[in-house]
């Protein structure tokens, strides 16, 4: 689990860490595969 990765994410997102954390366990390192997995599950709301 990338520490850059993560912190991209939420400083695009501002997202809790503990969500990002779970999304980048389940889908891996590719960030907008990460994005748009957020966005289904309906834990990011808006469109970056």
């Amino acid at each position: 689990m990338s520490l850059e990765l993560i912190k991209s994410i939420r400083s695009q997102t501002g997202l809790p860490l503990k969500d990002i954390k779970k999304a980048v366990e389940e889908i891996g390192s590719d960030e907008q595969k990460i994005i748009d997995h957020l966005r289904k599950q309906g834990i990011l709301k808006t469109k970056i």
